[in-house]
């Protein structure tokens, strides 16, 4: 610990045995044990009370002003510390400079005894990442995993020793994260939206008696654990069964009628009645039989894990375009709002690009002119773009949920608060040069695509699997765009007050993929 100006000294001073003489004699008792240098709160405390004369009761002032950064009470101190220093036999000239000395120590100082634990504690934790690193990560994760910044940047720092974030896995994973059979960390199921520590205890104590060996099996054997069907589709949205040989989108088409097949069995309790679908075993356990559909999409299924899990973990949207973004100069989004960032890098006020996905946008509209704030992520954190209206009318075309920007704007800060951007150019991921200068004056009215005011979709029930799957493309892909839902069984149209969705050309092939080309209109 202490001021970075004094640590080459230190060093120094250390290596070679041997350091200058005190100017002040009395100085030598107090900075010998630490090689000529201050380094603890306590040696001010001594330096105060044997040079300058102060009182032990006076000396502890000074060190809590010390401790607490008070500059202006550490300053009004001088005059007293130079006279006494200069009655008890020093220069004037030497305990001036001794005082200045001690003023830069203030930015950075700890009592002995709080460095000897920081000290034990850094060379613990350098221990455990340099020899048992996969291990070192997962506590390290497990501990901030409602802070998804902190989760990014530590994954990031794991991922240059080859461990990556594995999905969670309904055979291997805990409630906690935990270090994988191979050696990387596996998600842990109390971190999945809807699912409670209750159920969790349950599903582990389940397992401990043998592995679940089907989707069939899992809900078979916890169906009468709490099991519910948010939970079950967030864990099938996690990617939890992708082990058991069932795709993602074939379980979600499923787990309700067989969530329902085994209701109606238990309340009908009549032995060897079974739902024409289903079939017993010789356990009384039954089988399944599956629609046959073919798999989410990769686009689909990482943005049902941002949903269940706030986070991107078999892939990331940005990989679609890596060579792309290696051949654009641009700065990890974590190095920007890292609260602590090298402000020699990246100052205040300074350019900088970035690239990244869009995860939320949130218009306004101002007397100035409208405005936005965007939310734009990659692998290593999520920082907010504001778009000033220039710049909004500009790039309005491209502010989309999913789409892949690349931003130039400067760093702006305010308080102890990550970092933000204020874009001077928004621009698609792999955009050419002039492209990116074309785009920066303001578009006109006309080249831009009109965003559609209403979506109608036609669907049998509010009830049926095809809403359900419907409804979480649209929660997961927000926007301006009103909702409107015709049900055929109460003839009847609902309007989503509470629901917008980004009406693109990816979102509504999706929603035509599950409700056909009829079930899907724009207006």
């Amino acid at each position: 610990p202490g001021p970075a100006q004094f640590i080459d000294r230190f060093i120094e001073n250390r290596r070679r045995g041997t350091w200058p003489p005190y100017p002040i004699p009395s100085l030598a008792e107090i900075l010998d044990p630490t090689f000529g240098c201050i380094v603890y709160q306590d040696q001010v405390m001594e330096i105060f009370r044997v040079v300058a004369g102060y009182t032990y009761g006076k000396a502890d002032v000074v060190r809590r002003a010390i401790s607490k950064k008070k500059r202006d009470v550490i300053e009004s101190e001088r005059a007293n510390f130079i006279e006494g220093s200069v009655a008890a036999g020093s220069r004037r000239e030497d305990a001036e400079a001794l005082f200045e000395d001690m003023i830069g120590f203030s930015d950075y100082g700890f009592k002995k005894a709080h460095a000897a634990a920081y000290g034990i504690l850094s060379y613990q934790t350098a221990y455990l990442k340099a020899n048992y690193p996969a291990h070192y990560f997962t506590a390290l994760i497990s501990s901030v995993k409602d802070r998804l910044d902190k989760v990014a940047e530590y994954l990031n720092d794991a991922a240059k020793y080859r461990i990556k974030l594995l999905p969670p896995d309904i055979n291997e994973s805990e409630a906690n994260f935990t270090v994988s059979s191979d050696g990387n960390i596996r998600y842990g199921l109390i971190a999945l939206k809807n699912v409670g520590v209750n159920f969790v205890d349950a599903l582990c104590k389940e397992r401990r008696k043998r592995s679940f060996s089907s989707f069939d099996e899992f809900i078979s054997r916890m169906s009468d654990r709490d099991l519910n069907k948010k939970q079950i589709e967030s864990m099938i949205k996690a990617g939890c069964f992708d082990s058991l040989g069932v795709g993602r989108s074939t379980l979600l088409a499923s787990y309700e009628d067989m969530l329902d097949t085994l209701s109606r069995r238990r309340h009908a309790n009549v032995e060897g009645q079974l739902d024409m679908f289903a079939s017993a075993d010789a356990e009384g356990q039954f089988s399944y039989e599956y629609k046959n559909l073919p798999e989410l999409d990769l686009k689909t299924r990482l943005a049902f894990e941002k949903e269940v899990m706030e986070m991107y973990v078999t892939a990331h949207p940005l990989d679609a375009y890596a060579d792309e973004v290696a051949a654009t100069p641009h700065a990890p989004v974590s190095e920007i709002i890292d609260i602590e960032r090298d402000l020699t890098k990246y100052p205040e006020r300074s350019e900088v690009t970035v690239c990244g996905i869009v995860s939320e946008i949130t218009r306004k509209k101002k007397q100035s002119g409208d405005m936005a704030f965007i939310k734009l992520e990659d692998k290593t954190g999520t920082v907010e773009v504001i778009l000033f209206n220039r710049i909004y009318l500009a790039s309005a075309i491209y502010l989309r949920v999913a789409s892949a920007l690349t931003v130039t704007g400067e760093i702006t800060t305010q308080d102890d608060e990550p970092a933000k951007i204020i874009a001077h150019s928004v621009v698609p991921v792999g955009a050419k040069p002039q492209e990116r200068e074309d785009r920066c004056a303001p578009a006109p009215e006309e080249s831009q695509t009109p965003v559609p005011s209403r979506v109608f979709l036609k669907v049998s029930s509010l009830d049926s699997p095809e809403w359900k799957r419907a409804n979480a493309v649209i929660s997961s892909f927000s926007g301006q765009t009103a909702v409107v839902v015709y049900e055929e069984k109460t003839k009847k149209y609902s309007a989503l007050t509470n629901k917008s969705v980004s009406a693109d050309d990816f979102v509504l092939a999706e929603l035509r993929g599950i409700l056909g080309d009829d079930g899907v209109v724009i207006k």
